[in-house]
């Protein structure tokens, strides 16, 4: 069966993405009254102006503070409040995720209509859009986790390096949102040895591929604690 043309996958994404868009709206218009956490949030990224230190301890939420950090940054940037802020924060994050879902799918069964049925899934999951009027940093997790596990797949069919890379660069994103990235950081590396189609150097090559930027890390971690005792 023939892939799908660029064109209408394009087309396709940028449907999604419109529409997911629109839904996070309406969502955030009609919402009258925010989730417990998001005030934590909401007063830690205006604390930020007070310095890391005085907004971390704000609160326990905060102790994880790149969401509100993000906030603070969009907030200052667009010259709006924190609260409307962290709305396109997580309305932008939330139609990441649906598109990368779609092409999830994609790489698994590359059919327009299998696509458009992915399409339908994730816009219409219940227990994906009801979250969407919360303010919380899972929003950021599943989007780069979703964008991590395109690429993944991604490299298993190419095997090229920048792929691998880039699962890396959304998985340490994830992790500045959730500390769950960090576990499918070490872990999902593993798979490599399972591509029993491949001979055991390109496994070899695929594992240390995947584990380039946790080695570089683990590295530079070493050298200051040698350097730093």
């Amino acid at each position: 069966m023939s892939a799908v043309p660029a064109a209408k996958t394009r087309m396709l994404y940028a449907i999604a993405f419109a529409v997911s868009v629109l839904f996070s709206g309406w969502v955030d218009v009609r919402t009258l009254v925010i989730n417990p956490d998001a005030i934590c949030y909401l007063f830690s990224a205006e604390s930020m102006a007070d310095g890391l230190q005085a907004a971390m301890h704000l609160c326990p939420q905060a102790k994880w503070p790149f969401y509100s950090m993000l906030m603070y940054a969009v907030a200052n940037v667009l010259h709006i409040s924190v609260l409307s802020a962290a709305y396109i924060i997580d309305g932008l994050f939330s139609a990441i995720s649906v598109v990368a879902f779609i092409a999830c799918v994609r790489q698994l069964a590359d059919t327009m209509r299998m696509m458009v049925l992915a399409a339908i899934v994730i816009l219409m999951a219940h227990h994906f859009n009801i979250l969407r009027q919360e303010i919380i940093r899972d929003h950021g997790f599943w989007a780069c986790y979703l964008t991590s596990i395109y690429f993944l797949l991604r490299f298993f069919k190419t095997h090229a390096k920048r792929y691998a890379y880039a699962w890396s660069m959304s998985l340490i994103v994830a992790t500045c949102f959730c500390i769950e990235g960090a576990f499918f950081l070490i872990a999902l590396p593993w798979l490599a040895w399972f591509d029993r189609g491949q001979s055991v150097m390109t496994r070899v090559n695929s594992f240390i591929k995947l584990n380039t930027f946790l080695l570089l890390g683990c590295l530079a971690l070493a050298a200051r604690l040698m350097m730093h005792p």
